[in-house]
């Protein structure tokens, strides 16, 4: 935890993000019960220090990824799992599989 920095909790990041003043923020960690998931740099100065700071972010983006983690389409694709593409034929084989398994044919 930060002593310099301000301490966010999800929920009011969240609302924040939501409302769309996220550059009205100061930079600082952000805690999901009570536990760190990750520091928010907010840009308030020159162009330069901004750079600056995007690019020491994604170095440390980098070095953590090399690591472990998930693309945000690999993980959505966990989340929300992909719809068959032709859903009846789908329902038409578990029916048919039901019907296997009723009358006793090894599936």
């Amino acid at each position: 935890m930060s002593d310099i920095n301000p301490n966010v909790k999800w929920t009011d990041f969240v609302t924040i993000v939501e409302a769309g003043r996220v550059a009205d923020l100061k930079s600082g960690e952000v805690f999901l019960n009570g536990e760190y998931i990750f520091t928010v740099i907010i840009g308030h100065t020159d162009i330069d220090s901004r750079t600056f700071a995007r690019m020491q972010s994604d170095f440390l983006a980098l070095k953590t990824n090399i690591v472990g983690g998930k693309d945000p389409e690999e993980l959505i694709a966990e989340i929300i799992p992909a719809k068959p593409r032709y859903p009846h034929l789908e329902k038409a084989r578990e029916v048919r599989r039901l019907k296997r398994e009723a009358k006793g044919v090894l599936v």
